[in-house]
């Protein structure tokens, strides 16, 4: 153990022969103790002193605070008062509002008895309009029906107008007769028909087929296809209005002119002349390949006649599809 560590304990002086003798080190221990201690009690009283500020700097605060909410609690009660008083004022006020809303309602009321008055009559004329309208579409609707009606009227009667001129203007050809020119067992049979353009415009680009023919009675019935093989035709261009033209039809030379005409004078079997005249009006437009053997013809004539041997002449076929005409 040293001597500092002891220096509590140890006296600062001892005597020796009765003489007081002090000890150095000991009083420079004390001193430094001493020292000790004075920084000690400085740095207690900074500390204290910066808890007194901080104390000091709060306490500032909650008295600022305690300001501040009676100053809130002084607004609370000005607004309270305040309130109060308007409060008193708005109970005069809401009885006049009231008795305002009870005239603004009774005015409503008869605002609305007068809207409903004016829908009633709203109705009423809307109805009476609607009816209104609806006689007017109904009207329309007939007087544009008997418009439609009288137009598409007068343009039947026009087409037909139109059409009774053409048929009126254009050229119809007829079979005239028939008349025969050689009937023995020893040579073919030949006669002439005579055709008639009985319009009033020529024909154009007709053609001729006929044919001498000995059959049964009903072997000449439809459907009559004149066009058959072998039906001999001839083209003569035009043929004016109301003029005649003859053709000569000859019978079909494979026949055995004597049996044949046992036959016809027998009355077991019939000779006849029958054929069909094709021609155009001066309304077609062909093209430059058309021909009446290429294409249907405009108008086309039938004819059929029959031979009767008791008189020897013909007459009309009894088949009532042999001479007809378009």
């Amino acid at each position: 153990m040293t001597d500092h560590d002891t220096s509590e304990h140890k006296p600062v002086f001892h005597y020796e022969g009765g003489v007081p003798v002090f000890d150095a080190q000991r009083i420079d221990d004390l001193a430094r103790e001493q020292e000790d201690a004075k920084k000690r009690d400085a740095k207690y009283k900074e500390d204290q002193l910066t808890v007194n500020r901080r104390l000091t700097t709060f306490t500032g605060a909650l008295a600022l605070c305690a300001v501040l909410a009676g100053g809130v609690s002084a607004w609370q009660a000005h607004i309270a008062n305040k309130t109060l008083a308007e409060i008193r004022k708005s109970k005069v006020d809401t009885n006049r509002i009231i008795a305002a809303a009870e005239t603004q309602a009774g005015a409503a009321t008869k605002i609305a008895g007068a809207a409903r008055s004016f829908s009633t009559s709203a109705d009423k004329i809307r109805a009476e309009t609607a009816n209104a309208v609806t006689e007017l579409k109904r009207e329309a609707n007939v007087s544009e029906k008997a418009v439609t009606e009288a137009s598409q009227n007068a343009k039947k009667t026009l087409d037909a107008s139109i059409s009774a001129s053409k048929l009126d203007q254009r050229p119809w050809i007829g079979g005239r007769g028939a008349t025969i020119i050689q009937f023995k067992p020893t040579d073919r049979f030949q006669a002439q028909i005579i055709f008639v353009n009985t319009g009033k415009t020529p024909a154009l680009n007709v053609r001729f087929c006929r044919r001498l023919f000995v059959s049964a009675r009903g072997e000449l019935g439809g459907p009559w296809d004149y066009q058959y093989p072998g039906a001999p035709c001839s083209d003569i261009g035009a043929l004016p209005p109301q003029s005649p033209f003859i053709m000569e039809a000859t019978d079909d030379p494979s026949y055995f002119v004597e049996k044949q005409y046992k036959e016809i004078m027998d009355g077991t079997s019939f000779l006849y002349v029958w054929g069909y005249v094709a021609y155009w009006d001066t309304s077609f437009v062909p093209t430059p390949a058309t021909h009446v053997g290429d294409a249907l013809p405009v108008h086309w004539t039938r004819f059929c006649f029959e031979y009767d041997r008791l008189t020897s002449q013909f007459g009309l076929c009894q088949d009532k599809e042999a001479n007809i005409m378009n």
